[in-house]
Formats: C-alpha cells, structure tokens, sequence
C-alpha cells in the first residue's frame, strides 16, 4: 500500500472493528493492523508530524485537501481495538470463571450411583449374552416341528 492510501486504509480498519457495522473476522483484521504497524509505522509517524520525506511524498498535500487527520485516523482505531478487547475479555473471563466452578464442583453420591448402575448393566449384559450362547442350540429338524416320525 502506498502513502497516500495510508490514511484510508486506516480509516476502512476502524470501521471494521465496529461490532455494529464490522465484521466477525477480528483476527483478519488484527493482522492487517499489525501489518500495517510493522511495515508503515515512520511513514504514518512522518506523516502525522507532517515532515515531508521520501517516503511521504505529497501525501501531505493529498492528506490536506482530503481533511483525513492521520492523528485522528489512528487515535480511532486505538479506541475500537479498546473497545472490541474489553467485550472480547468480558466474554473470555466469564468463560474462565464457569470452566473454574464446574473444574471445583464436588461430585455427588447420585453420580456415583449412576455410573456404578452403568458399570453393572454392562456387566449384566456381558454375562447374558454370554449364557444366551451358550444354551442356544439348534433342535434337530425331527424335535422342531413336534411330529413324530413316520415308520
């Protein structure tokens, strides 16, 4: 991204942290935040002190006629990375709070008696299938039908 698109990439960051009219890919855009920060950090410093380098150019004079303040531009995005982080840690914190008490809660003598139930309809179930087998015998096709033979 160039200096002059510097300010209005900036300006789109901040109105995608808005939990009402941004979106919910708030990773995506901590990264393009990072990014920005990492590879633009002393052209948006020139940029705000309003030196003229190299590496600005004329987007001071672009930044004027626009009326786009690069100060306002980041102080914007500070307060909506603030406020998507204490609703994130609001969230992150209930989270904790349940994940501890359900961690600490005593187990009660009913649970224990449920699971013991369950280990010994298992058992129980084990062992019939087990005697089912073996009294299933197969009757000879004479005792089956409940004739006698002919002679």
């Amino acid at each position: 991204v160039g200096s002059p698109l510097l300010p209005g990439l900036v300006c789109f960051l901040a109105r995608e942290m808005k939990p009402s009219t941004g979106t919910p890919h708030f990773q995506f855009h901590m990264h393009w935040v990072c990014a920005l920060i990492d590879l633009h950090f002393a052209t948006l410093q020139d940029m705000s002190a309003g030196k003229a380098t190299a590496r600005t150019g004329k987007t001071l004079e672009i930044a004027a006629t626009a009326n786009s303040d690069v100060q306002a531009l980041c102080l914007q995005l500070l307060v909506e990375l603030s406020e998507r982080h204490s609703t994130m840690m609001k969230t992150f914190d209930s989270n904790r709070y349940l994940l501890r008490y359900l961690g600490n809660a005593p187990s009660t003598s009913a649970e224990e008696a449920i699971a013991d139930d369950g280990e010994a309809a298992k058992e129980a179930t084990a062992e019939g299938a087990e005697e089912a087998t073996a009294e299933s015998v197969v009757p000879e096709p004479d005792e089956a039908s409940g004739l006698a033979p002919l002679r």
